[in-house]
């Protein structure tokens, strides 16, 4: 073997290596991502669920949920009163309609 054979079998073999370790360093790379993704999520969901817990204790927004319930009631209300107005006049029986048309009302 000739000193060039070797320095081209030696390259060669250290470029298929290189393009391996590549391939697994991307591999964990994506994997890693995903994996530190997905547990950044779930601290902030915790971290979020407590500060959340903590805040609803407060008196303040107690009073916010109260008034927030208070008006929601009234917009429940309204609605319902709103719901009677627009809704169409019952008609009239047709015994009722005969006794309107049989006795005029006085001008």
């Amino acid at each position: 073997m000739t000193y060039e054979g070797f320095i081209t079998i030696l390259l060669t073999a250290l470029g298929v290596m290189l393009a391996l370790l590549a391939i697994v360093i991307g591999v964990a790379a994506i994997w890693g991502y995903q994996g530190i993704k997905e547990r950044a999520t779930e601290d902030a969901k915790k971290a979020a669920e407590e500060k959340l817990k903590e805040h609803i204790k407060s008196p303040e927004i107690k009073a916010l949920i109260e008034e927030h319930i208070r008006l929601r009631a009234t917009e429940v209300a309204k609605e319902m009163v709103q719901r009677r107005i627009d809704a169409p006049a019952p008609e009239q029986p047709a015994d009722a309609q005969n006794v309107a048309a049989q006795y005029p009302q006085e001008r």
